[in-house]
């Protein structure tokens, strides 16, 4: 299973659960809640922006820790990271380069692998156009 979507920018996450581009943070806490995957939100400005926060999903092998941040409501970016099973490995940045090949940008935005420039760990970024 591909977590994310290269062709529409969705991501799946077993439940299944899909979080999509721009899509309304309501639905998607709903879908949630439906599914009892539990998330933490982190709201601001009346719940206009904010962060929802998964851990513990599991999903290829790995354990995954995803963050979906929101901006007017509507999902604007993921950054996630991941832990292997044990007696499977496999780098964040192999893991991206087989999911993306050597595209980085997509008709519904971008998505990298890097270090966190505070805490040098690595993580995977997801941003959608407008």
């Amino acid at each position: 299973m591909n977590l994310i979507d290269t062709t529409n920018g969705n991501l799946t996450i077993p439940g299944p659960v899909t979080i999509a581009p721009l899509m309304d943070i309501e639905l998607l806490k709903q879908q949630l809640t439906e599914k009892q995957i539990p998330f933490k939100q982190e709201d601001h400005y009346n719940g206009m922006y904010g962060s929802i926060y998964l851990h513990g999903i599991k999903a290829e092998n790995k354990t995954f820790k995803i963050e979906v941040h929101y901006d007017r409501k509507k999902t604007k970016s993921l950054s996630m990271d991941f832990d292997c099973d044990k007696g499977f490995e496999i780098s964040l940045n192999d893991w991206v380069a087989n999911l993306k090949g050597k595209e980085s940008k997509f008709a519904w935005g971008n998505v990298v692998s890097d270090f966190h420039p505070r805490f040098d760990v690595p993580y995977i970024s997801v941003t959608y156009l407008k």
